[in-house]
């Protein structure tokens, strides 16, 4: 039996959204079938799928929802989807070698993770209230903490100003 099947028994549910999404001739194609509701790109559920699509495959020309009758999604549209899936990808940190800082709840890839959660729902505030909770109180934990802070105000402000451009005509 592959790993990967074994992985699938005893975590059912993880990594479908990895076999939902392919790359045919340069475009992401995410199959829509299994969700409860009609593709419909304008919707937040959608909005949230493609961007966090497009941050594990990179740069596509565009999108495609497939359910039978496929949407597109490209133009400007799509390469405001990129722009956030870049910012998603590249704001979101490896997990911390060290031991004591990878199991901590506070680690910068978990707050960051966390402040893209809810996306395109605001989740900054959220992510930068974790930064408050009880520190472990290891020497660098400070300065980590101070490090994911302005992590997230240059991600708020990205958003914002991605945010600006997709309504300014």
């Amino acid at each position: 039996m592959e790993l990967k099947a074994m992985l699938g028994m005893l975590f059912p549910g993880k990594g479908k959204d990895d076999e939902r999404a392919t790359i045919e001739d340069g475009a992401m194609v995410i199959d829509c079938r299994g969700c409860g509701e009609p593709p419909d790109p304008a919707s937040e559920r959608c909005m949230g799928c493609m961007v966090r699509s497009m941050s594990r495959f990179g740069p596509v020309s565009g999108v495609v929802l497939r359910n039978g009758n496929d949407t597109e999604v490209s133009g400007a549209s799509g390469r405001h989807l990129s722009e956030a899936a870049s910012l998603m990808r590249w704001s979101v940190p490896d997990p911390p070698a060290d031991r004591k800082c990878a199991g901590c709840n506070l680690s910068p890839d978990k707050v960051m993770r966390r402040a893209w959660e809810d996306f395109p729902r605001d989740s900054i505030g959220y992510a930068r209230d974790m930064l408050d909770w009880e520190c472990p109180g290891m020497d660098c934990c400070d300065g980590c903490r101070e490090s994911t802070r302005r992590s997230l105000d240059s991600l708020e402000s990205d958003l914002r100003e991605l945010a600006s451009r997709m309504v300014a005509p």
